[in-house]
């Protein structure tokens, strides 16, 4: 479809993108809803039903909570900022 696309391995750069995926909740939500928030959704990545179903992304599934999924969030992002100007030469 995009024959005349370069990759960024084709452009020098060692950039292996992830389909980062959250959910997100009102910044002053409640602690107590937040806390019952994060458990129902780790304990769902727990459940054998839902594994089997998605088994083909089972090594890649995971669940970060809180400031460990903003942390990861940040270091994605500022791992991207470098590729911004090349992008943007690229139109």
């Amino acid at each position: 479809m995009f024959k005349d696309t370069r990759t960024t391995v084709e452009l020098g750069y060692e950039l292996f993108p992830s389909s980062e995926r959250g959910i997100a909740g009102l910044k002053k939500l409640p602690e107590e809803i937040n806390q019952k928030l994060q458990k129902a959704i780790s304990d769902f990545f727990k459940d054998r039903a839902y594994l089997e179903a998605a088994k083909n992304d089972k090594p890649v599934l995971s669940f970060l909570a809180g400031n460990k999924w903003a942390s990861r969030v940040e270091q994605v992002k500022q791992s991207l900022e470098p590729f911004v100007p090349v992008v943007s030469k690229e139109k």
